[in-house]
């Protein structure tokens, strides 16, 4: 968050908007060398690949965020990030 902060400090100017995305947990290739235990854990409870990418996908194209800054997005829902984060210091 704190490096989207400055990334918007900098590039605004240009017109450019800059938001911090979680994908959360994702299942991914990475587990495909785990145990079976561990791929199971994977496969019931994290996201698809598609799904983690959904917030960077909204964080790029939503209409709704434009004109907006210091904006942290999980699960294709904009929000503030705590006040620890939005300090500048």
């Amino acid at each position: 968050v704190a490096f989207t902060r400055e990334l918007q400090a900098r590039a605004k100017a240009r017109g450019v908007a800059a938001y911090a995305t979680s994908p959360g947990p994702v299942n991914s290739q990475l587990f495909r060398g785990f145990p079976w235990p561990v791929q199971w854990v994977a496969s019931a409870f994290f996201r698809t690949p598609e799904q983690g990418a959904a917030s960077s996908v909204f964080a790029a194209t939503a209409r709704e965020l434009d004109g907006q800054d210091a904006i942290f997005i999980h699960d294709n829902k904009p929000m503030r990030a705590s006040s620890c984060r939005r300090d500048s210091k």
